[in-house]
Formats: C-alpha cells, sequence, structure tokens
C-alpha cells in the first residue's frame, strides 16, 4: 500500500476559534487550546473526537511526556462521562528544557479536573506491554518510541492488547513509524499535520 499524505500547515486563529465554538459546548476549551503538548488545534480535535464517537470504557496509552495528549484523551472520557485512560511512560525525555514526568502530567489533569480518569504506571513498553492480556484495551493509543525497531514492538503489542482500535500517532513526521505501519497493513492515515494510523483490530486481523 502506497500513501503520500500531503504536508499541512498549522491552522490559523480563524480555525482555532471554531474549534473553540465548537468543543466549548462540551468541556472546558482550556483542555485542547493551552494544554496541546507541540500538536494543531486538528490533531487535538481529531483525537478528541474519535474518543467521543468510540466512547471506550477502558483506553490504554504509550508515551505521555509531560501529559498533553493524556489531557485531550481523559477530557474526551470525561466529556462522554465514561471511560478511564492507564497512561505508560519512562519518563527520560525533555521538551522545551522542562524534563517530563509523571508528575507535571498529574499536575496538567489536575489543572482541569480530569486526574480521576487516569493512572499511571512508569515502564518501558517494550518489556511492559507483553505483559498485558489480549484484547484487554477497548482503544490503545501509541506516541512512544519512534525508531522503526521500537515502533514494531510497541505497534504490533498494541495490536494484541486492543479489543477495539488502535491509534498511532506521527505517521507522516517519522517516516519509520510510517515504514511500520505501512508493513503491518490494513488501517487508514488519517491526515492531520503530522499524521495518525487508525486500525480496527478486526480488519487488522483480516489483512494478515
Amino acid at each position: 500500500m502506497s500513501i503520500t499524505p500531503k504536508v499541512n500547515t498549522p491552522p490559523g486563529p480563524a480555525v482555532a476559534a471554531v474549534d473553540s465554538a465548537v468543543l466549548g459546548r462540551v468541556i472546558n476549551t482550556d483542555v485542547l487550546l493551552a494544554d496541546r503538548g507541540g500538536t494543531s488545534c486538528a490533531e487535538r480535535m481529531l483525537v478528541f473526537s474519535i474518543i467521543r464517537l468510540l466512547a471506550p470504557e477502558t483506553v490504554l496509552e504509550v508515551g505521555v511526556s509531560g501529559g498533553g495528549a493524556t489531557c485531550w484523551i481523559a477530557a474526551a472520557l470525561e466529556a462522554n462521562r465514561k471511560g478511564h485512560l492507564l497512561s505508560v511512560d519512562n519518563w527520560s525525555g525533555t521538551h522545551g528544557g522542562i524534563a517530563d514526568s509523571e508528575e507535571l502530567a498529574a499536575q496538567r489533569l489536575k489543572k482541569h479536573r480530569l486526574r480521576h480518569r487516569v493512572d499511571f504506571h512508569q515502564a518501558n513498553s517494550h518489556t511492559y506491554l507483553p505483559t498485558l492480556a489480549s484484547n484487554s484495551y477497548d482503544l490503545v493509543v501509541i506516541d512512544g518510541d519512534h525508531s522503526e525497531a521500537g515502533a514494531a514492538i510497541d505497534v504490533r503489542a498494541a495490536l494484541r492488547i486492543a479489543s477495539g482500535f488502535v491509534l498511532v500517532h506521527d505517521t507522516w513526521q517519522m517516516p519509520e513509524v510510517r515504514k511500520v505501519c505501512q508493513s503491518i497493513g490494513g488501517g487508514c492515515f488519517i491526515d492531520g499535520h503530522r499524521g495518525y494510523w487508525l486500525w480496527s483490530v478486526r480488519q487488522a486481523q483480516e489483512a494478515k
């Protein structure tokens, strides 16, 4: 399968205003407009909308960093009035000169009254994911190791762990991640600034 995604420029103030008007009807938009984690309004809207639509009871996030995306996921669960998120990271990186940490992510969630939707677990995903039961999470979101070998381990583990869907971030910005998704087959590329790849687990199994 050959996919050539287009490059999107970050949305301007007009788009952000539309996002705010729409999201303001369902939840405090500070979550999506302030705690963005370096991604575009389009990406935040996309993740929020997918979770609103799928209405998962259980979500696993691999790669937390400072908790930007964690906030959007938790915000969507809160808007759904159900669901819980387990967020996994080894917290070994930095962003903007600030060390990533569970404490930073937790503070962001507390700021938006979303802490009750999330549990954290500090671990290396390559060794932790194999310990999780098959079909144990409705949705798995992958945004961790962006090397080809590391992404392959996480994505293949996610397809086993998920009972419903797998969503992988940075499939346009990171060629190594995109290559992993293309090699597995199935799913669909979703253009959104840095790109996402979405599988239904059943579809992925049928593509084997």
